[in-house]
Formats: structure tokens, C-alpha cells, sequence
């Protein structure tokens, strides 16, 4: 299993969407933070998840 590590400007990221998202409702603001964390928490089990971008010439 992957481990997870938020950098310092993703967390403040979140915090923006979260406060963005807050200030208009709390509900939604829960509901889509939860998603978004769900979705991140996803790559622990499924790191290669999605698509590879072709600008990045990943290599495997």
C-alpha cells in the first residue's frame, strides 16, 4: 500500500477550497471535502490509478 503525504501546498489548498466552498455552504463544503479526501485515500490502495499525462513522458 502507498503512504500518502500532503505537502504544505496542497493542504493550503484544501483550505481554500474548503473556506471557498464554506462561505457559500457548510453542507457542501463537508460533501465535497469528503470527496475529495475519499479520492486521494484511493491512491493508497490504487497508486497508478488514472491516466498518464503525455507532456510528463512517464516511463515505467
Amino acid at each position: 500500500m502507498a503512504e500518502i503525504n500532503w505537502t504544505e501546498h496542497a493542504r493550503e489548498d484544501l483550505k481554500i477550497i474548503i473556506d471557498y466552498l464554506a462561505s457559500q455552504s457548510q453542507t457542501v463544503a463537508k460533501v465535497r471535502v469528503q470527496k475529495i479526501i475519499s479520492k486521494v485515500d484511493l491512491l493508497q490502495t490504487f497508486p497508478n490509478i488514472g491516466r498518464v499525462v503525455p507532456e510528463l513522458e512517464y516511463k515505467m
